[in-house]
């Protein structure tokens, strides 16, 4: 994931660089014709000012563009300037995000727009903040602002619930990843990933590290590590799926030492470990299972997270007596 973020960031740069170097500037006005729309004067306003980290979304419905004014000073400014025409009623709408603040830091949401969903009748808006950060904006239908928060989409499942990586702090000693879910209609945010309660591979990483610390006394200082047995690396491999008949998700982990500083000794964990979750939709009923990707085949019958969410191997994987005794007691 930090690759993917880091890499659009030096497309943003060669893009810009680009410019600088004499390249035409991108216009609202060039954007929609390239998107076969037609351009009226009266009603799209500025469409010959130049724009810049935008991100559109065109379907047969409709077409929404998200961007920043801009004012050659190579810094984005607010508001981010969002347009979108109906396809269906060859109408258009205009609206301005002016408060980009999220916990308290402000104007932590203005960055270059990456892209732009629609999930069940609202918009959700990614922003980019660093290589390991982002700012989700959750708009309705009619553009207004109905959530923001830190972190990157991931999926969403039915007409509720998105599924998102929570931010990082890039360069720290130790990256733990944080994959949460936040419901569309209750506003609720709710982590599901680090799992609780542990099961076993987490279990035997925590006391791997736990020996680890006891053994060597002087590794957290001289490592700058916060020598927490239950805080240690992970990190999402490659995109989750997800199934709305059981409302469930399904994704990859790494547990390898991520480096940072981090000494070879270290205790690192499998390099891939599936997990597997249903009633995302429903924390009263949430329950997940932890899975090392060897055993996905053998186990189940199944190689593929795809073939995981399915109802048919989810029995297999929460409801036979096996499994439970495998997952251990459910807090």
């Amino acid at each position: 994931m930090f690759r993917v973020r880091l890499l659009l960031v030096l497309l943003i740069g060669a893009w810009l660089a680009g410019e600088a170097l004499g390249k035409q500037k991108e216009t609202l006005r060039r954007t929609l014709v390239a998107h076969k729309l037609t351009v009226d004067a009266k009603i799209v306003k500025n469409a010959d000012q130049p724009i810049t980290s935008g991100a559109v979304l065109d379907t047969q419905k409709e077409f929404v563009i998200g961007y920043y004014a801009d004012d050659a000073s190579g810094l984005l400014k607010a508001p981010i300037h969002f347009a979108r025409y109906d396809r269906t009623k060859g109408v258009w709408d205009f609206a301005d995000v002016t408060d980009g603040s999220v916990e308290g830091v402000q104007g932590a949401c203005f960055g270059s727009v990456l892209s732009i969903r629609v999930v069940a009748g609202f918009y959700v808006v990614d922003t980019h903040i660093s290589p390991s950060a982002g700012c989700l904006l959750v708009l309705s239908a009619d553009m207004k602002v109905q959530a923001k928060f830190f972190g990157w989409y991931l999926g969403h499942l039915g007409d509720r619930i998105l599924v998102y990586h929570r931010n990082q702090v890039h360069f720290a000693p130790v990256h733990p990843a944080e994959i949460a879910t936040f419901d569309l209609q209750s506003k609720k945010d709710t982590v599901i990933f680090p799992p609780k309660p542990d099961q076993q591979v987490r279990l035997d990483l925590i006391a791997a590290l736990d020996a680890f610390y006891t053994s060597h006394p002087d590794y957290c200082q001289q490592n700058n590590d916060p020598c927490d047995p239950e805080y240690f690396d992970s990190s999402l491999e490659g995109e989750i799926v997800t199934d709305n008949r059981e409302h469930a998700v399904a994704f990859v982990i790494s547990y390898e030492v991520q480096g940072y500083g981090q000494s070879k000794e270290k205790p690192s964990g499998p390099p891939k470990v599936v997990y597997v979750y249903r009633h995302v939709n429903d924390e009263a009923k949430l329950e997940y299972r932890e899975i090392l990707i060897d055993d996905l085949q053998a186990r189940y019958g199944a190689a593929s997270l795809k073939r995981l969410v399915d109802p048919e191997i989810l029995v297999k994987l929460f409801d036979s007596d096996a499994a439970k005794k495998r997952a251990g007691p459910v807090q």
